[in-house]
């Protein structure tokens, strides 16, 4: 992985490109790259959505970010395994959304500011 390319690339586009290798090569990520995954603070739709789909962890914010892939329509790949990695049916995609509603307005204090931006950024591409 390369670090500088996620964190402070010189461009969106270098970071998309770094992040979409790291998506199509489906490789198993070290703790530190987990780290870098989750330090990265980009606010880019895609880019989240293709961290979301990186990282397949079940957290409530991985969640907002797999959600949000879900509806990127220029990455149908990103999509479809946000979707495959979701795996719920509607009422349980309300329900969830619900539950980040809930976990965003409930617990303010307990996110980061850039947990904070993603489900921003989700209840804006839901809505």
């Amino acid at each position: 992985m390369d670090t500088r390319a996620i964190l402070t690339p010189n461009s969106e586009f270098e970071r998309k490109q770094e992040l979409n290798r790291l998506f199509y090569s489906n490789q198993n990520l070290s703790k530190e790259e987990v780290d870098v995954l989750n330090s990265c603070t980009t606010e880019d739709h895609e880019c989240i959505g293709l961290i979301g789909c990186i990282l397949k962890d079940q957290s409530d914010v991985n969640k907002a970010r797999l959600i949000i892939a879900t509806h990127n329509h220029s990455n149908i790949d990103l999509a479809t395994k946000a979707e495959e990695l979701l795996s719920c049916t509607e009422n349980e995609l309300e329900e969830l959304i619900n539950t980040l509603a809930d976990v965003f307005l409930l617990e303010e204090n307990k996110k980061s500011t850039y947990e904070d931006k993603i489900y921003s950024t989700l209840f804006h591409v839901i809505n």
